[in-house]
């Protein structure tokens, strides 16, 4: 049982950094993933997957993201494009919780 788990583990790891190494290669140039679906939604998400299994804030991929995402604040506080203010709005605050490493997002 013991080796199974190294196993997986090792498998997890790879699996993640090919998720990564596709997730930076298709950000947009505005740093968005997937905008004309739902806005900073997916890119919140995308965001969010990335922090939670290591890559830091810091990063250009999750860096990018972050701007994207800070640039659909709305003035009534959502953050959204278009549709789906309530959905978008909840996934990027998820993200900008995961990022506020240094309290830039309280």
């Amino acid at each position: 049982p013991a080796a199974a788990q190294e196993i997986d583990a090792k498998e997890r790891q790879e699996v993640i950094a090919k998720a990564i190494a596709f997730l930076k290669s298709s950000q947009n140039a505005d740093g968005s993933f997937s905008p004309k679906f739902a806005g900073p939604g997916i890119t919140s998400l995308v965001a969010a997957g990335l922090l939670r299994n290591g890559v830091s804030p810091k990063e250009p991929v999750v860096e990018k993201a972050l701007k994207y995402i800070e640039a659909n604040v709305q003035k009534d506080g959502g953050i959204y494009s278009k549709g789906l203010a309530t959905y978008t709005t909840s996934v990027a605050a998820m993200a900008l919780k995961e990022a506020n490493t240094d309290k830039q997002y309280d």
